[in-house]
């Protein structure tokens, strides 16, 4: 296993950039239980340079999600495949839900073989399976501790090296995020061990900033392990600058998504 320290520079920006040329994002997720997650995903991603990001939430919370992040384009679920055919990314599972309907979306995004950020109820949906179906090439998971037990039958490690060994076999052929502290990216073969962020992260929601933050920069084309160092070393970046801002106990995921603006500058 090689490890690695180095941490790719963002994608450059052009000065004759237009809102198609930084990505384009589609965010799948959202329930009748859980509409700031694919909103906080959306936000975040184009706080970190995304240029177009669609959010397919149910039909009947869309006026409420898009009034939170109005820059956000909304996708009726029923056009999804269209949505699909004319993005250059896809983060699914933000608030997705397990049922039925969620699996079915799921599939879906699979399908396409699109780079994918499969995150929160989408990971939930794959431990639930017999099987690993055939997930995109370019395909980054990012389970915190009780999401990577549900997806490997395996009790997560506390000591480093335990958490390294987890990761290193249970990468499921793709790229792998074990977040907590110290979170590792690992593709089977590299591993990278962050050392940014701190106690700011625990709190709802920023691992849906997190997915959003990935899915941007995988939208902006760059590989899947490359997007994945590089997303979470700056969202721990913007975790420390929101902790000395606010402090550590009240930030919200919301203003870590923001600072990521500010990080990237």
């Amino acid at each position: 296993m090689l490890h690695v320290s180095n941490v790719p520079e963002p994608p450059v920006r052009s000065e004759e950039a237009h809102k198609g040329t930084h990505g384009k994002l589609l965010v799948v997720g959202g329930s009748a239980t859980s509409l700031g997650a694919p909103m906080l995903a959306a936000r975040a991603a184009y706080r970190v340079g995304c240029g177009y990001v669609r959010v397919a939430l149910p039909r009947k919370m869309m006026a409420a999600g898009l009034s939170t992040l109005p820059e956000a384009v909304g996708v009726d679920r029923d056009d999804l495949r269209a949505a699909i055919a004319d993005s250059q990314a896809i983060v699914v599972g933000p608030g997705l839900g397990t049922d039925a309907e969620a699996d079915m979306l799921l599939d879906e995004v699979l399908a396409s073989d699109l780079p994918t950020v499969l995150d929160a109820d989408a990971l939930n949906l794959l431990a639930a399976r017999d099987a690993m179906p055939v997930l995109p090439q370019q395909a980054v998971l990012t389970p915190h501790p009780g999401e990577m037990a549900r997806l490997t039958g395996a009790s997560v490690p506390h000591d480093d090296a335990g958490r390294e060994r987890l990761a290193a076999a249970s990468t499921f052929g793709r790229v792998l995020v074990l977040k907590g502290p110290r979170t590792l990216v690992c593709d089977g073969t590299t591993l990278y061990r962050n050392t940014t962020g701190d106690s700011t992260l625990a709190k709802a929601g920023t691992g849906d900033v997190l997915a959003g933050v990935i899915g941007a920069f995988l939208a902006a084309g760059m590989p899947a392990f490359d997007a994945a160092v590089l997303g979470v070393h700056r969202h721990g970046l913007a975790g420390e600058l929101v902790g000395r801002r606010l402090g550590r106990h009240g930030a919200l995921a919301s203003d870590i998504a923001d600072a990521m603006a500010e990080v990237l500058r």
